[in-house]
């Protein structure tokens, strides 16, 4: 550590910062050519805890923080600048009450549409907002894939003489309107988001870039994929899936109109049975819908657990988003 021409002490290039005291206390690991082995320097870090509101990456955390600074054991006074904290998350928060970290919700896009049947309800479309509030109000990271049969579904349209590519089309689109219907009941209760879609609309939302949007996650923002795959012939169901396992997520979270999966349909039968857990092979084995069998596929093929509950109950979702047993637990 040399002085400059002002009589200031010239600042190594430091590089990042590791815990190394009881009480939080960290050194400063750097090179620069300008330091001498003579040279006494001491750099202090009264504690790594990041400023208010900042959430941590998967495993590092970058903020400013003011250093006390000595020279030859005379105080020098605080330097501040950007560092690269490689001390664990596990180790700076206390996570022990999550079990899951990031979780993917799948919404059918009939949900905004509440009795109506049709359209977006603005009553649903702010409690479903409210909903997934309380989720991120609890630190987890929340992406979400939304439906787009509330405006078009193809199955619903085949005697329309729209062609199927063309119709699926139409269906992307809709999930795109339900998307920035969605981010804008969400940022009306203070929650920042991002839509992004598979499919160019800049005016609307930004595309979907993976580890944009997983930058996005680690800063708390709540994204919300749009536009499906952004192709034909796929459901949004395995968009869910994809989007689910291309952002790392611990689960997906299937929010449906019934408790769960059932060995028969719960709205036709009054014996239908309600399972709290199942395999993989033991869904297939059944044939019971847990979602479309594309998505399914995904999902045991990578061992992505999948959770099926009652979305049209108050607290499910947080109950589900926090791991509790509630609905159905599909796993390996």
């Amino acid at each position: 550590m040399k002085k400059s021409a002002e009589g200031k002490l010239r600042l190594p290039a430091i590089q990042a910062l590791r815990p190394s005291g009881p009480n939080g206390e960290a050194h400063l690991e750097g090179k620069e050519s300008s330091w001498e082995e003579t040279d006494k320097v001491s750099f202090h870090v009264p504690c790594l805890v990041p400023p208010a509101g900042l959430e941590p990456a998967a495993n590092r955390l970058e903020t400013y923080c003011s250093i006390q600074l000595s020279y030859g054991g005379t105080y020098c006074g605080n330097y501040t600048r950007e560092f690269l904290f490689l001390q664990p998350v596990s180790s700076r928060y206390n996570t022990s009450s999550m079990k899951y970290k990031r979780i993917m919700l799948k919404i059918s896009g009939e949900a905004l549409a509440g009795d109506r049947g049709f359209g977006v309800s603005h009553t649903m479309l702010q409690k479903v907002a409210k909903r997934i509030k309380e989720v991120a109000d609890r630190k987890v990271q929340v992406a979400i894939v939304i439906g787009g049969g509330n405006i078009w579904r193809y199955r619903d349209t085949r005697d329309s003489g729209i062609e199927r590519t063309a119709s699926d089309a139409i269906g992307m689109l809709a999930t795109i309107m339900n998307s920035v219907a969605l981010q804008s009941a969400l940022e009306s209760l203070g929650c920042y988001t991002r839509v992004c879609s598979s499919i160019d609309i800049p005016q609307l939302a930004e595309p979907f870039i993976r580890r944009r949007a997983v930058r996005h996650l680690e800063k708390g923002r709540i994204i919300i994929c749009a536009g499906g795959t952004g192709n034909p012939y796929f459901t949004t169901d395995s968009a869910a899936a994809l989007r689910a396992l291309e952002l790392n997520c611990d689960v997906l979270l299937k929010a449906t109109n019934v408790n769960g999966v059932y060995d028969k349909d719960p709205k036709k039968s009054r014996n239908a049975k309600l399972f709290e857990e199942l395999t993989y092979q033991e869904a297939i084995e059944r044939h019971l819908d847990v979602m479309d069998q594309a998505a399914f596929s995904l999902c045991a093929d990578q061992n992505l657990p999948i959770r099926v509950f009652n979305f049209g109950k108050e607290g499910n979702l947080l109950k589900a988003a926090l791991g509790e047993k509630i609905g159905t637990l599909v796993h390996r």
